[in-house]
């Protein structure tokens, strides 16, 4: 993946995760993978959406379960209405290699807003991230 690197070189990027010790651990991750420009993570979806209120991020990984009942496709709504044009990456745990194609929570993600699920774990939002920001930056799709 390193000559996909220089498309994720640069990039915002948001976690919003409910496990303060994986979203750490992810933000460390891409801190020591990639040059970028800025990551932070959140706790919280309103605080992430009080944010976009005046910040833009290239993309924003998002965990499938979060606290309070709530769950991404509500979440993803609300940040579609506020930046349409981010790359939405939806994450969980539940998401595994025997239920990918007849999972439903990832089906409502996508149906949401997602550009594209994952399992959580490093290698597949790695390869998520770097292949759809090469292929947003070189022109060869839009969201």
């Amino acid at each position: 993946m390193k000559n996909l690197d220089k498309y994720v070189d640069g990039s915002k990027i948001a976690i919003l995760d409910d496990s303060e010790i994986w979203g750490e651990v992810l933000k460390q991750w891409l801190k020591t993978r990639f040059s970028l420009d800025e990551i932070n993570t959140y706790l919280d979806h309103n605080t992430l959406l009080e944010d976009l209120s005046n910040k833009r991020y290239d993309c924003i990984i998002l965990d499938y379960y979060l606290n309070f009942g709530i769950e991404a496709p509500e979440v993803i709504k609300d940040i579609r209405s506020q930046d349409p044009n981010v790359l939405l990456i939806t994450t969980s745990a539940s998401f595994n290699k025997e239920t990918y194609f007849q999972n439903q929570n990832m089906r409502k993600a996508l149906n949401a807003g997602s550009n594209r699920v994952a399992m959580k774990d490093l290698d597949s939002i790695e390869i998520i991230l770097s292949t759809h920001l090469c292929v947003r930056k070189n022109g060869l799709c839009k969201v």
